[in-house]
């Protein structure tokens, strides 16, 4: 049978959900369960034009998507130390089988802001991806995730005791409070409270 438009737009924003950012053809044709990259092309007389369909963020043909990779290879300034510490809270290093370790930040579409807040801060090219329920950006790239994963940010974070090593009060209070923006909330009797299994 011929696949709807509205069930096209779905496989895209599921896809967009499973990756982590809005997919590329090749990324689309090896997910399982989703329609085909073809039909989205057929339908919409390009991917982007399926992607558009979707609200998920297109990247221009052959542009190559970049990032400043040396951006986290050293926590100097409070701005660097605010990032990791809400990537700590809401971000994530996953290293796959085959291919670069990723580092993908999701939040609630109401923090969309804040997301491009952190891709402007990168440098990144990378296209931010919407769902139903969140909007994100996923990094795909060895060195800036390496980079990540050296200051304790590891696939296995939620279970590990390790922290980024700080030298000055104004970076680790920087760090606290990118942790506290993702993670914490405040109390009852103006109690600081971040919740978290680290």
């Amino acid at each position: 049978r011929k696949i709807s438009r509205q069930e096209l737009i779905s496989g895209l924003r599921e896809a967009a959900n499973i990756l982590g950012h809005s997919p590329s053809r090749p990324e689309f044709n090896e997910l399982d369960d989703v329609p085909s990259a073809n039909a989205v092309v057929n339908e919409f007389g390009s991917w982007n034009g399926g992607k558009k369909a979707a609200g998920l963020d297109t990247v221009g043909a052959g542009g190559a998507l970049s990032v400043n990779e040396s951006y986290f290879k050293e926590l100097d300034t409070p701005e660097k130390a605010y990032w990791i510490g809400f990537l700590y809270g809401d971000g994530c290093v996953f290293q796959r089988e085959k291919g670069s370790a990723r580092v993908s930040l999701g939040l609630k579409h109401e923090d969309e802001k804040h997301v491009r807040k952190f891709k402007s801060a990168i440098d990144s090219k990378h296209a931010i991806s919407k769902s139903d329920s969140l909007v994100g950006i996923s990094i795909q790239h060895a060195e800036f995730s390496e980079a990540v994963a050296k200051h304790g940010l590891t696939t296995e974070k939620t279970y590990s005791d390790s922290l980024p090593t700080l030298e000055h009060d104004d970076l680790r209070a920087a760090f606290v409070r990118g942790l506290f923006d993702a993670d914490g909330h405040s109390g009852v009797n103006h109690r600081f409270n971040i919740t978290g299994s680290n």
